[in-house]
């Protein structure tokens, strides 16, 4: 075997030469891709004189062989997605990592096809874990069934954080809290959203817990309990502390309502003393055309980027939006962020018509399934995270508060405060604010009713 190497006439690269063709000198790769399948006819050989489709069908084939009658039928779909998977060559390299073990032992019955048996692997382990992964695809195609996987996920997290308290009734009443409380709440949130709150719904309910149990394990180390809990204990231990310990207020207020011998407890909010910074109009604009221009960015990142600050949107409904909030009329594109739709500017056209046209996750996934979602995440049939994106965002350096809030006072300049909250979702309380902050008032709103009529 030849062991020279040169520059490959096709892709250019210095490499192994393997062949010699009318061009030039070939690397392995180049030439094999030349070849036809001796299967399919497919141009591109892999290894076997085989496509790498067919070296995938194959090694499915093997997969269903091992699954028996028992599982077979179960893994029947997520097999066939897995065969069908877009870029074969990749699949196959992913059935070489560690990680597809894990589907081997299902395939193979050591894995129970069972959320319990899932839970009780994943353990400890965070929702990123390739377990979790797995069992997102598993429940995408049928395998597994269903379920309020934001409620289970907080389960899992409880049970690996309430142990930290000592036994007892302090430990008892967070429990309490922890369960009738917060995991209702969180519950209830989620079915408002469709089944995927806000990843701050989530953040905040564990940060609860969290503040919770800081403030219980304070108390014991005075040697008191939570019946012994004063305003001058409370506001002690809120002054030693950042102001993420204020997140407590919904664990005192429990205690108050919950325990008739509990004493009245007040958490006093301080006043921000000075305001957060607001991005100008100059500011905002070049920023966003630099990266409009950048077509090495990832298109949903440059959407994301717009819709900040163009349209003033948070990162949590940003990540939130679906297809159907993408609508091509024939003056143009229009976004959905509220009740009434928004037009969106020209420059946006061929960066919306990429998105809605995309056919499939930008993460490639194996045996990704159609998603509803406009900007889909690396999970099966979850949409992207918004700390994800703001990661994303910063590393390029985009001001994301600063830029919302210049974007919403110079939309507040031009809409009135009805206007803005319709289109925009808004509260109707805060858009209020922000139409008096750019200098609007109601008669504004009403001299537009009276010129338009109604809408």
């Amino acid at each position: 075997m030849s062991t020279r190497r040169a520059q490959c006439a096709a892709c250019g690269q210095v490499r192994r030469a393997y062949a010699r063709a009318q061009s030039g000198v070939l690397c392995p790769s180049c030439y094999h891709a030349t070849l036809h399948c001796e299967r399919c006819g497919r141009v591109g050989v892999g290894r076997r004189s085989l496509c790498w489709a067919c070296l995938l069908a194959d090694r499915v084939d093997e997969l269903r062989a091992r699954a028996g009658p028992d599982r077979g039928p179960r893994l029947a779909a997520y097999l066939d997605a897995l065969q069908a998977s877009a870029n074969p060559h990749s699949t196959l390299r992913w059935m070489q990592m560690p990680a597809f073990a894990l589907v081997e032992d299902v395939v193979e019955g050591r894995l129970r096809l069972s959320h319990r048996a899932f839970d009780e692997y994943q353990g400890t382990q965070g929702e990123g874990c390739a377990i979790a992964y797995l069992r997102a695809a598993l429940v995408a195609h049928g395998a597994l069934p269903t379920r309020d996987e934001t409620a289970a996920a907080f389960e899992r997290w409880l049970a690996r954080t309430l142990p930290t308290l000592c036994d007892g009734p302090d430990r008892a009443t967070v429990t309490a809290f922890a369960t009738w409380q917060v995991a209702r709440r969180l519950t209830a949130t989620t079915a408002r959203h469709n089944g995927t709150p806000p990843p701050s719904a989530v953040k905040h309910a564990r940060n609860q817990i969290r503040q919770a149990i800081a403030l219980t394990t304070w108390l014991e180390q005075q040697n008191l309990s939570l019946a012994d809990l004063r305003q001058d204990l409370l506001d002690q231990w809120l002054a030693a502390g950042s102001t993420t310990r204020r997140a407590v207020s919904g664990f005192i207020d429990w205690l108050c309502r919950t325990q008739p011998t509990a004493r009245r407890l007040v958490i006093a909010w301080p006043v921000a003393a000075r305001s957060p910074p607001i991005a100008t109009d100059q500011q905002r604009l070049s920023a966003l055309a630099a990266l409009l221009e950048n077509r090495r960015v990832d298109p949903a990142i440059r959407f994301t980027a717009a819709a900040v600050l163009l349209f003033g949107q948070p990162l949590t409904r940003i990540s939130a939006l679906c297809r159907s909030d993408v609508i091509q009329t024939s003056s143009g594109w229009q976004l959905r962020f509220g009740q009434r739709p928004v037009q969106a500017p020209a420059l946006l056209d061929g960066l919306l018509h990429e998105l809605t046209t995309a056919s499939g996750p930008r993460h490639a996934r194996v045996a990704a399934s159609p998603s509803d979602w406009l900007l889909p995440g690396r999970k099966h049939g979850a949409h992207a995270s918004a700390e994800d994106l703001r990661r994303q965002l910063k590393i390029l350096g985009l001001p994301v508060r600063p830029g919302r809030r210049g974007a919403l006072l110079a939309l507040a300049a031009e809409l009135p405060a009805p206007v803005l909250s319709e289109h925009f979702a808004i509260h109707r309380s805060r858009a209020a604010q922000w139409t008096r902050a750019a200098g609007r008032t109601y008669a504004d709103y009403v001299a537009t009713r009276t010129i338009t009529g109604p809408r």
